[in-house]
């Protein structure tokens, strides 16, 4: 009986990565439950544009690794709510008998067609295109930032003095503290998203911060490592945690106010 293929099979056979490359990308997989196609981008055994050469290779479907050359209908893309479309990592971006559709992650096919159909009842026919997750995430961000998630600017942050007594933060997106509200609107979102987890972390390069929905740890957002030590600061201080004591690991806690409701934040 012959042994179906995966991803990290098809990695190694058409010379994308190693035995030992793939390895590490499943132990990861396995230690964050990450997907596939997030496990090898992760840990850097395939580079995005050469993933997108081997998805389309694999799943025999066309790719586009810049989405401008496509020709996007934004009142179709309007019908759909936008934090869904980035979950599944889609654009519907032509509707009419065929209902055609940028994806990053083939594997979500499935779910993609049910989430249309709820949306458009008729839709019945559909016709894909690969592109990169960055790719899609851009255009949601900076191409057309009406459809996409809020971002901040926090090209220059100030250290915020907290008051350390208060114990209820009201999380809200007036205050004017770039720093306060970076990290408030981060609680937000993820609030919003039904995030269970919220990962912050210090890559080589930059800072990551990945969000866990409904068991799965995706990726959030990036910015400049420079800036991780004045947001980990501002949660120190929100959490009564010694904002001067990195050596030792600390426990603390949070309770927010959004929209009224009492939310509480265990962080360590």
């Amino acid at each position: 009986m012959a042994v179906k293929k995966n991803l990290y099979d098809y990695c190694e056979e058409y010379g994308y990565a190693t035995a030992e490359q793939t390895k590490k990308a499943k132990c990861y997989s396995n230690e964050t439950g990450c997907g596939i196609i997030k496990s090898l981008l992760d840990t850097a055994v395939i580079k995005e544009n050469k993933l997108l050469e081997l998805l389309g290779r694999v799943y025999n479907m066309k790719t586009t690794p810049t989405i401008s050359e496509l020709e996007i209908d934004t009142a179709f893309v309007s019908k759909f709510n936008s934090s869904e479309l980035l979950k599944l990592q889609m654009i519907p971006y032509q509707g009419g008998k065929t209902i055609k559709i940028a994806i990053a992650n083939p594997l979500n096919t499935v779910f993609i067609e049910d989430y249309v159909k709820d949306v458009i009842h008729t839709a019945t026919r559909f016709e894909y295109i690969l592109t990169t997750a960055s790719e899609l995430e851009a255009w949601f961000n900076n191409d057309n930032p009406e459809f996409g998630t809020r971002t901040i600017d926090i090209s220059e942050l100030d250290i915020v003095e907290s008051n350390s007594e208060s114990k209820i933060y009201d999380v809200s997106e007036n205050d004017i503290s770039s720093v306060v509200t970076f990290v408030n609107m981060l609680f937000l979102d993820a609030y919003h998203k039904r995030a269970s987890d919220i990962h912050i972390e210090p890559w080589s390069e930059n800072l990551v911060i990945r969000l866990r929905v409904d068991g799965i740890l995706r990726q959030y957002l990036q910015r400049p490592k420079n800036i991780y030590r004045q947001i980990v600061n501002r949660i120190k201080t929100m959490s009564g945690m010694d904002v001067n004591n990195s050596r030792i690991p600390q426990d603390g806690a949070i309770r927010l106010k959004i929209n009224g409701k009492m939310i509480d934040i265990h962080n360590s």
